[in-house]
């Protein structure tokens, strides 16, 4: 065991009490002197207690490191998902663009054969509109 070391103790007499019961059941209270009771309806005195024992039970010792363990996860998943949101918005961003490349190729590979498609329907809308003098071929107005 260490040796006492002397604490002053002040304020209201429940409390003060409180703190030695406490003490005394820790068996840190060795000895109690100088107990006086001031103007202010408190009370100061001296208590020689003893240092803490070491350790305490496994829970308290291996509390902060759990607390610690715990929050390295916390923060290590946390760091996960964003790298992880990080990652599938980069992809998604190079399959946009792999759409738009693809779409690109394919317009520029048949760039000719839609330019002769577009003027053959151009062709066509014109024919079919110029057809006889009622404004087109299925009025039924001319059959002549």
């Amino acid at each position: 065991m260490t040796k006492p070391m002397p604490h002053v103790i002040t304020g209201e007499p429940d409390l003060v009490y409180a703190a030695l019961r406490r003490a005394d059941e820790e068996g840190r209270l060795a000895a109690v002197t100088e107990a006086r009771i001031l103007s202010d309806e408190r009370v100061r005195l001296v208590a020689h207690l003893r240092a803490p024992a070491r350790g305490g039970p496994r829970w308290q010792r291996v509390r902060p490191w759990l607390v610690g363990a715990v929050k390295l996860a916390a923060v290590l998943a946390v760091v996960g998902v964003v790298a992880g949101l990080v990652w599938l918005t980069v992809l998604a961003v190079m399959a946009v663009v792999a759409l738009v490349t693809a779409v690109i190729a394919w317009i520029h590979a048949h760039l000719a054969a839609l330019v002769v498609g577009a003027v053959l329907l151009v062709l066509l809308l014109l024919a079919c509109l110029s057809v006889g003098g009622c404004g087109g071929m299925h009025c039924g107005g001319c059959r002549g």
